[in-house]
């Protein structure tokens, strides 16, 4: 899939930009119904890392889900995804509100792509995010993210 922008649709998205996307894509695809809080930093080195959130409503599964969500919001988020996937540091989590309960997951962002984060490395991870933590039903391992391109 070829993202393409600009008022005539002459250009295309950086690579960066088009795999940011897609994992957005594939990670809602696969959330679930429910409430969604999506958090991101990436660890820019020499400076402050960047830290963008979004949230999402999704209505039904599999492929083709109903989502709501600003797009605005969806918009930062994908960019300091984007950043984070280009110098393969950060850090995603995703957090879902649903009528089982609230779950936490996250995946690191390194040279391999998206990590997913097993529920220790990812207790680990919380205690340097600057993200504040509710109370959690539960924290879980996240799912695999296999976008192309990663």
């Amino acid at each position: 899939m070829d993202f393409i922008y600009g008022k005539d649709g002459s250009g295309s998205l950086p690579p960066t930009v088009e795999r940011a996307l897609r994992v957005v894509g594939e990670l809602l695809r696969k959330a679930g119904p429910g409430f969604h809080h999506l958090a991101c930093e990436a660890d820019v080195p020499g400076r402050d890392p960047l830290f963008k959130c979004a949230h999402a409503y999704i209505e039904g599964e599999g492929d083709d889900p109903d989502v709501g969500a600003p797009v605005k919001e969806m918009t930062d988020f994908t960019e300091v995804l984007a950043w984070g996937l280009a110098i393969r540091s950060g850090l995603l989590l995703l957090e879902t509100e649903s009528d089982s309960g609230t779950r936490l997951q996250g995946w690191m962002i390194d040279g391999n792509g998206l990590t997913p984060l097993t529920r220790s490395q990812l207790l680990d991870a919380l205690a340097d995010s600057p993200q504040e933590r509710g109370e959690m039903d539960e924290f879980t391992t996240a799912f695999p993210i296999h976008s192309q391109g990663l």
